[in-house]
């Protein structure tokens, strides 16, 4: 993922879990805001909670490898920002990605 697409400062965080809206999830919450952008913006947030730092690391490194494939296909532009929460560490990658997929294309509707 190209650093241009992902959202990283705190305030852009901030309005989106304040202003934006929201799905629940046992592995995830996803916030998310339509945006003028040309391109989708993607932010990840994974808990200590959740492990130690290669755990945490390999979660961002599915999240992001998912929401590429999401880009690829999406055809409205939204900042989103996807919040791991420990049911992500009980599925498997593939399970996680169909779950992930599937509410952001709720999104796209």
């Amino acid at each position: 993922m190209k650093k241009e697409y992902r959202i990283k400062s705190n305030e852009d965080f901030s309005t989106l879990v304040k202003a934006g809206k929201r799905i629940k999830k046992p592995e995830f919450h996803l916030y998310y805001l339509p945006t003028n952008y040309q391109f989708n913006r993607f932010g990840v947030s994974v808990s200590t909670k959740l492990g130690n730092a290669v755990t945490r690391n390999r979660i961002k490194r599915q999240l992001r490898a998912i929401m590429d494939d999401f880009n690829k296909s999406s055809t409205k532009q939204h900042d989103i920002i996807v919040v791991a929460k420990q049911g992500f560490l009980n599925n498997t990658f593939q399970q996680n990605k169909e779950a992930l997929l599937k509410s952001l294309k709720e999104i796209e509707q």
